[in-house]
């Protein structure tokens, strides 16, 4: 693999929460904005499209990563790749502005007949926010979108806060919190470690001893701590699919948000796009989405169609060899843009976190040198799957936060969890403040960024492998009388997914492949002129046939027209072939 020589490891870092300005009245540009310009300026493959702007003014910008072919690059089949919709995942835009880097320098030759969109971050207003030095690390993944969480009428007038001052806004557990406030004890310490709070069991007598909430206080005075912070509208629950109208962070309305509105609207403008890849915290890979599922109304799917699903378990078995996770977060798909791009858009939708916890892994390691021999004869190359890193049987019975705390613990040095420290709160009195680090379970070392690319540039590329692939047999002309004939031909997929996924079909959002017979109606015995093809799955084929009125020797153009593949014409002279 080629060097990553932009790929800092350190992608986030300058702008602050408040818009600040430059000379000309821009938004100061972000150490993240200027690599995706840099990148384009090293790459000749590689080309900077911007297509909106986000709420503070800074461009959203899309890197076109194609060769030179045949075909423009905007009218062969695409991969789109979208990262940075959650303003917390910072790995994913590391790892896809590596992979625009590295698709270049490795996969050339791919590129000469298809075409990867990348965008590599769409909340670029609060991914600048994690790169200003003088802020308290903090959670923030929306928007600055003034919101009124607490529906009081104000907005944005009661965040959280670093009232301890240690520079990061964690979370505070209080003991028995006082009447008066709306707090309630949900949480109890757990018995085998009590930096963790779990939830009691009733059905052993347990009850709620402590409160938990992000750092602050209820600075609105309405007995509700931390509960209407600054903007906060969320990128991936304001898309158009099964949007939760009601739900904190939803929006006042779909893509409400100019930056969801300009990646729908430039997507809309973007027939060619076969696939789409997202990265955020949430998986449809490893565990693809059930099949069949409906909702309330009977028509919407929840997951994918049943005709989707082989193609799924054959991506999901790429994407695990690529990258041998075993495990990955899941969550409900309503307003989230992987739902909508599936659902409404009509493409095959994939999302990965692109990291997980070392747990969650199980690589693949060659055999030993020792391994070849007359039975065992091993290519250099084979791989052979290795155990799962430190999983212990003791682990099967952890929370998902004890093992995110034995990996703080035991492989970072203790630097994804703050200790719980003493503190009094000028509310509610004695509380105590710490727990795991904002963004420790999204982010990994910045020294795994570079296996990362690798990763997924792999998968990439064997996904891009998996395209359908358009040709065509004939087509062949045959003499049934005198200036009678018959004209067949065979539409071909050679690639491995179909034309357009059964989402795709059902969506409708845009025309089929249409096979046009340009001739006139009074000469077309039988057959259509125009036939539309919805979908050809994956090897298989579609033969059209006419018959026709022509003298000998006319020339006759048969013309293929797609909006995912554009449009070839073919010449036949009928009684040509039997000279």
């Amino acid at each position: 693999m080629a060097p990553l020589a932009l790929l800092s490891v350190t992608v986030l870092s300058a702008c602050s929460a408040m818009n600040t300005l430059g000379p000309a009245g821009e938004p100061t540009p972000s150490v993240f904005q200027t690599r995706t310009v840099d990148l384009s300026r090293v790459s000749p493959s590689v080309t900077v499209i911007e297509i909106g702007r986000t709420g503070q003014g800074r461009p959203i910008r899309v890197l076109r990563v194609a060769g030179e072919g045949d075909v423009l690059p905007d009218h062969r089949p695409a991969l789109l790749v979208v990262a940075g919709l959650d303003g917390d995942h910072r790995v994913g835009v590391d790892v896809a502005l590596g992979l625009a880097q590295s698709l270049e320098a490795d996969h050339a030759d791919l590129l000469t007949t298809r075409t990867v969109y990348v965008v590599p971050g769409v909340n670029l207003d609060a991914l600048a926010m994690h790169e200003q030095p003088d802020l308290p690390a903090r959670s923030f993944n929306g928007t600055f979108t003034p919101d009124d969480a607490d529906r009081d009428g104000r907005v944005d007038e009661d965040g959280p806060e670093d009232i301890n001052g240690d520079g990061v806004i964690s979370m505070m557990r209080v003991e028995n919190p006082p009447p008066g406030s709306d707090l309630v004890a949900h949480w109890m310490l757990d018995p085998d470690e009590p930096r963790l709070l779990v939830k009691p069991d009733q059905k052993k007598g347990e009850t709620g001893t402590h409160a938990l909430l992000v750092e602050g206080r209820d600075a609105d005075g309405d007995g509700s701590f931390v509960e209407d912070g600054v903007g906060g509208v969320s990128l991936d629950k304001n898309f158009p699919y099964r949007w939760p109208a009601w739900a904190d962070g939803a929006g006042r309305y779909q893509l409400s948000e100019p930056e969801t509105l300009s990646l729908a609207n430039w997507m809309l403008s973007r027939d060619n796009i076969i696939a789409v890849l997202t990265f955020g915290p949430y998986d449809t890979l490893v565990k693809i989405p059930q099949a069949g599922k409906k909702d309330a109304t009977g028509h919407m799917t929840t997951g994918i169609e049943d005709d989707d699903k082989p193609e799924y378990e054959a991506i999901s078995e790429l994407f695990k060899d690529a990258t041998g996770m075993t495990e990955a977060p899941t969550a409900d798909s309503g307003g989230s843009f992987r739902g909508w791009a599936y659902a409404n858009f009509g493409v095959f939708s994939f999302s990965t976190p692109v990291w997980v916890r070392p747990d969650l892994v199980e690589l693949k390691e060659p055999p030993p040198e020792d391994a070849e021999g007359a039975e065992g004869e091993a290519d250099a190359d084979d791989e052979t799957p290795s155990k799962p890193a430190k999983k212990k049987k003791s682990d099967d019975k952890k929370s998902d936060d004890a093992m995110w705390l034995a990996y703080s613990d035991e492989d970072r040095g203790g630097e994804g969890f703050i200790d719980w420290t003493e503190f009094d709160h000028p509310q509610l009195g004695k509380v105590e403040i710490g727990g795991f680090v904002p963004g420790f379970k999204l982010n990994p070392p910045d020294s795994e960024i570079e296996s990362l690319v690798a990763q997924q540039t792999r998968f990439v590329a064997d996904l891009l492998g998996k395209f359908p692939d358009i040709s065509v047999d004939g087509p062949i002309v045959e003499r049934l009388d005198d200036e009678v004939w018959r004209i067949s031909l065979r539409v071909r997929n050679d690639g491995f997914l179909p034309t357009r996924s059964a989402s795709g079909v059902r969506a409708r959002r845009i025309r089929p492949m249409i096979v046009f017979l340009e001739l006139d109606d009074d000469h077309v015995i039988a057959g259509r002129r125009a036939t539309p093809i919805e979908s050809i799955a994956g090897g298989d084929s579609h033969e059209l046939e006419w018959t026709v009125m022509a003298t000998e020797g006319t020339p006759i153009v048969i013309r293929i027209d797609s909006p995912e593949f554009g449009e070839r014409s073919l010449v036949v002279t009928v009684g040509e072939q039997e000279r």
